[in-house]
This record gives C-alpha cells, sequence and structure tokens, in this order.
C-alpha cells in the first residue's frame, strides 16, 4: 500500500516519517487487507491491529519452536560464510549480524580458528575471560 492510498482509505494526512511506520505495521500485520487496515486504523482500533500483530508474534514463535533444529543448522551454515565476507570486506555490519545470530562467545572462537580480524566486541569479551581467569586461583597455584 502506497501512502496516497492509505491516505484516501483513511481520510487522514501523515508525514512520509510517520507512514513509514505505518506501513511497517501493516506489512506485519499481513492477515489483514489493506481496507480492513485502515478501517481500524481510520476508527482508532489500534488494539485489533495490536491483537493481529501478537497473533503473527505467536505464530512465529511456535514455527521457530518447531523448526528450532532446522534453524540451528542453517545458523551452522551461515556464521562462517558471514564471517567470512565480514573479514574480507572489512564489514562490521556483517560481523554484528553474525554476532547476533550467534552470540559474541562463538564468533570470537570462530575469528581466531581462521585467522580473522576480531571486532571491538570480540577483543571485549576475550579480555574479560581472560581477566576473569587470571582472578581464578589455578589448582597448584602456579603463573602461567
Amino acid at each position: 500500500m502506497q501512502q496516497k492510498e492509505f491516505e484516501e482509505l483513511t481520510g487522514l494526512q501523515v508525514a512520509p516519517e510517520e507512514y513509514y511506520e505505518i506501513e511497517q505495521i501493516y506489512n506485519t500485520a499481513d492477515t489483514i487487507d489493506k481496507k480492513e487496515f485502515c478501517e481500524h486504523w481510520k476508527r482508532g482500533n489500534y488494539m485489533y491491529i495490536f491483537a493481529q500483530l501478537v497473533k503473527k508474534i505467536r505464530d512465529y514463535e511456535k514455527w521457530a519452536e518447531d523448526n528450532s533444529e532446522w534453524v540451528k543448522k542453517q545458523q551452522d551454515v551461515c556464521i562462517p560464510v558471514l564471517l567470512d565476507k565480514a573479514n574480507v570486506y572489512n564489514d562490521y555490519k556483517l560481523k554484528e549480524v553474525a554476532i547476533s545470530l550467534a552470540g559474541v562467545r562463538k564468533t570470537a572462537r570462530l575469528s581466531i580458528m581462521y585467522d580473522y580480524k576480531l571486532c571491538a566486541d570480540e577483543k571485549e569479551y576475550l579480555l574479560a575471560m581472560i581477566a576473569a581467569a587470571e582472578m581464578t586461583p589455578s589448582i597448584d597455584n602456579t603463573e602461567d
């Protein structure tokens, strides 16, 4: 749905920034057709729209739960590719995506294994782990 169409269906004038947010909600609540969505928006019936969003989230959560093994396999395949491309192109955004999917511990481990550059988050994590290890007394009380 375009902004002009939304404004015609609702009789409301909105700024482009506001329409962008409305469009995100409309696209996410894709179980409602545009006329129904606009009618509820025009009447201020946001709870109906919100309920549709909650339903969509619950459907997604159920799908993710039912497909968790598949999701895990996809992550295991995807993470090394993201890290490799992040390293080749020096692209921190790709590294951020990998960290958000796998966690900083896994990305730091893989980055060291494959001799990739470490980002600041990975360095911080590793330094914190080293500091924690230094605070833990060793069993034989000897220094490394």
